[in-house]
């Protein structure tokens, strides 16, 4: 078992648990229209010119099973609204067209849920909606419409188009949390100097190009043969023992097949270099992926130094720096869809 794999499958890296931005939105009508982001103003003036109708409406089974159909996130409403809950209901002449209901939480509202059909969706109902918000509220005693944030780039401009003032959150707690130290060793032991001029980055890039950084090595594997989408990678290791660490078969398995000879199935080669002691065959594993024209990866965990023929190379910073986790992918940089 393993802390990614407590059921002894592999569990994918959500990749939630870092820092961002979410968004307020102050409940001050003057205010607020001259903060909004000027796409948003022009939404709601869109939105306005189809006249829509927007009313309170009661939060019980009924209206609340005539949001589901619309709703993103229809799956988590509840059977009726709590007492401290609002929603309100968007039409286009008698046609339901968009919802939105808020929580009301100490001096603040929160967006609990929005949606619309897809004609509100081309009417930017969804913007009149929240701008109603604004103006029901304008000058309450409710300072702010809290609009939340998102992991998802698209939905995260989306509110902070809205947002007034922005606050840091953090969805998920970090799988791995950081220890700001470097006992048992010592900067003179590792012969570590303090280079201003030195970027971490531009070092990445000019060595190996493109990269992707992890939580740790087992992610990457994950994530770059979700990418791949081999029918079955040959595991090659330094020793050709029998022997392979689950850390390298879960995350492969969550994917494809794998085997420790070539065949005809083989649509990838997976060197790993044990205990950072490279594969005395590695060049010619390299000739035999150039043939094949199969991608080569090595696994390079064990050695930073290590990782001169892959097509594509996976580090794990904590077997070889003093750093509690992290990881590496060189030769590919992924969109968070992979991650």
């Amino acid at each position: 078992m393993t802390e990614n794999s407590p059921s002894g499958q592999w569990l994918p890296y959500k990749s939630k648990d870092f820092v961002i931005q979410g968004n307020n939105l102050i409940l001050c009508k003057k205010a607020a229209w001259k903060r909004i982001h000027k796409h948003t103003r022009t939404a709601i003036k869109k939105a306005r010119s189809y006249n829509p109708i927007i009313k309170e409406v009661e939060g019980n089974k009924e209206n609340i099973k005539k949001f589901y159909p619309f709703c993103p996130s229809g799956k988590d409403l509840p059977e009726e609204l709590k007492n401290n809950q609002r929603m309100y209901f968007a039409y286009l002449g008698s046609g339901l067209v968009g919802g939105i209901i808020v929580s009301e939480i100490d001096n603040h509202l929160f967006l609990h849920f929005l949606g619309v059909t897809e004609e509100g969706r081309e009417k930017q109902i969804s913007s009149i909606l929240i701008w109603h918000i604004v103006e029901a509220f304008s000058n309450s005693e409710y300072e702010y419409l809290d609009m939340g944030a998102s992991y998802k780039p698209s939905l995260q401009r989306y509110f902070s188009d809205w947002a007034t003032e922005k606050y840091p959150i953090i969805m998920r707690p970090p799988r791995y949390k950081p220890q700001l130290r470097i006992t048992p060793f010592e900067n003179n032991f590792l012969e570590i100097k303090e280079n201003p001029d030195f970027n971490v980055d531009e070092y990445l890039f000019k060595r190996f190009g493109e990269y992707t950084f992890f939580p740790t090595g087992m992610d990457a594997i994950y994530s770059l043969f979700k990418w791949l989408k081999p029918k079955e990678v040959c595991i090659k290791t330094t020793t050709e023992s029998s022997y392979i660490s689950k850390h390298i078969t879960l995350p492969i398995e969550a994917n494809c097949q794998w085997s420790r000879e070539i065949s005809n199935r083989t649509e990838a080669i997976l060197v790993i270099h044990e205990f950072g002691f490279s594969h005395p065959k590695i060049k010619e594993l390299k000739e035999i992926s150039l043939k094949r024209k199969t991608p080569l990866i090595e696994d390079c965990a064990w050695g930073f130094t290590l990782g001169d023929y892959g097509d594509y190379l996976i580090y794990s910073f904590p077997k070889v720096f003093p750093m509690q986790f992290g990881g590496l992918l060189a030769g590919k940089k992924f969109e968070h869809q992979y991650i």
